[in-house]
C-alpha cells in the first residue's frame, strides 16, 4: 500500500505523513515519515490534557515550534522497526487572559529514537527543557537508554516553583488553594539496577 498526501489531527496538533506499508513474509514492512509543517506552539500545547481541556480556544500563545521524523522497517509481535522523532521548542509563551501571569521561556529540544529492534533499544534524549512561572525560572535535561530493561538515566533539574503561582497562570477549580515553595539543584545518573542492588557507588546523585 503506498500512503499519500495524508493528515492526521490530535487534538489541534496536525501531522502530514506519507510513505508505503506491505508484508515480508509474516512481518509488516513500514516507510512512513511525518512532520507537523503549519503548526503553532498553542497546537502542541493542544496535547496537554490538563490545558486542552481548560478554556482552550482563550489561551493567548507564541512561539518557535518544530515536530518531525520516521518509521522504517520491519514489525512483529518481538520487532520494532527504526523510528525517530524529533521535537522542539523554542522562545515560547502561553497565558490565560483572565489571568495575570504568563508561563514563558518554554524551551524543549530533543529526540526519541530507535534504531530498530526491540524496545529496549529506545533512547531519549532531550538536551534542553525548560520554562518560567511569573519571576521563577525551572531548567533541565533528560537522558535515558534501556528503558526495558534497566534504565540507564542522566537527569538534571535546576529552579525554583511557587506553588502559590500556579493560580495566577491556570486556572484552579472553585476552593483550590496551592501555596508552597519547591526549590531545586540536582543531578542523577546511573543505572536503576544499581539502586535496586545497593550499589550506591555506581550511581552518581548529587544537590539538594
Amino acid at each position: 500500500y503506498t500512503l499519500e498526501e495524508n493528515h492526521l489531527k490530535i487534538n489541534e496538533l496536525m501531522l502530514d505523513f506519507e510513505g508505503s506499508l506491505g508484508f515480508v513474509g509474516s512481518d509488516l514492512n513500514l516507510l512512513l515519515t511525518f512532520d507537523a509543517p503549519v503548526n503553532t506552539f498553542k497546537n502542541l500545547l493542544s496535547l496537554v490534557p490538563a490545558v486542552y481541556s481548560k478554556d482552550f480556544e482563550t489561551i493567548q500563545t507564541d512561539g518557535q515550534f518544530s515536530l518531525n521524523g520516521y518509521v522504517k522497517g520491519a514489525y512483529n509481535d518481538t520487532l520494532l522497526p527504526a523510528f525517530l522523532v524529533n521535537l522542539a521548542v523554542e522562545k515560547a509563551w502561553f497565558k490565560y487572559p483572565d489571568l495575570p501571569g504568563t508561563v514563558k521561556d518554554i524551551s524543549l529540544k530533543g529526540k526519541i529514537e530507535n534504531p530498530g529492534g526491540g524496545a529496549d533499544d529506545t533512547e531519549i534524549n532531550f538536551s534542553d527543557i525548560g520554562l518560567s512561572i511569573m519571576d521563577n525560572a525551572i531548567r533541565g535535561s533528560f537522558y535515558m537508554v534501556n528503558p526495558v530493561s534497566d534504565p540507564l538515566l542522566d537527569l538534571a533539574l535546576a529552579g525554583t516553583l511557587d506553588l502559590s503561582d500556579i493560580s495566577r497562570v491556570y486556572p484552579l477549580e472553585e476552593g483550590e488553594e496551592l501555596t508552597g515553595l519547591v526549590q531545586a539543584d540536582v543531578k542523577l545518573k546511573g543505572r536503576l539496577s544499581d539502586v535496586e542492588n545497593e550499589n550506591y557507588k555506581a550511581f552518581q546523585a548529587m544537590g539538594s
